[in-house]
């Protein structure tokens, strides 16, 4: 898909070999107790230990980002500043670093593994799909809430919340008929991801 080469993983080819990849959650509830799964706004249960794509929907993940503040709620602005911002704000600077040529440079500075020194070369089609793919970087915690990243780093819970992160996102992937993040793709948007930490905790 694209023309950056990544020095170090390989990528995952479909939805079925990426699933084998993925632990076990170290808490991992039964799917039938629904005192351990979530009820969506439209009412459909979660198991965010152990999600099913079929539940996923669109609707609930936009609902709930835009309602869940950012920063644990700690920001100066009068109206929380919500994921959903964040997560279109990404998806927009996906798109920027891209099509803009110091800001492509600047990444590539920036980041060791990636070794090309040109734009992407994607199509429209996969344009959209990439977009996509960063709008919903955050779509876990539509399930989960979103966590301040300091708790994340917890010892004790950082494994558990890494790999269901991992289940939900890829299950949220499967719904929307998209591929797993590349290797390339996920440096992309993690870099994006945190530009836009850093400027929305200097602005906000």
């Amino acid at each position: 898909m694209s023309t950056l080469k990544i020095s170090s993983t390989g990528l995952i080819k479909n939805h079925q070999s990426s699933a084998s990849q993925l632990k076990k959650p170290l808490t991992e509830s039964q799917s039938d107790d629904i005192s351990l799964q979530i009820e969506t706004v439209s009412g459909k249960l979660i198991n965010p230990t152990n999600p099913n794509a079929e539940a996923i929907s669109i609707h609930d993940i936009a609902w709930s980002l835009s309602r869940q503040p950012r920063f644990a709620g700690h920001t100066i602005t009068q109206t929380p500043y919500n994921v959903a911002q964040h997560s279109v704000y990404v998806a927009d600077l996906v798109l920027r670093i891209l099509e803009d040529k110091q800001l492509y440079a600047t990444f590539l500075s920036d980041i060791s593994d990636v070794t090309d020194d040109h734009l992407f070369s994607i199509d429209t089609d996969e344009m959209k799909s990439l977009y996509l793919k960063a709008l919903l970087h955050d779509g876990h915690e539509a399930y989960t809430g979103d966590i301040p990243s300091p708790i994340k780093r917890i010892p004790e819970l950082t494994e558990t919340l890494k790999l269901m992160e991992m289940k939900l996102d890829h299950a949220i992937r499967t719904k929307f008929e998209l591929e797993e993040l590349t290797a390339s793709e996920k440096i992309l948007i993690k870099y994006a991801d945190k530009l836009a930490q850093a400027i929305e905790a200097y602005q906000f």
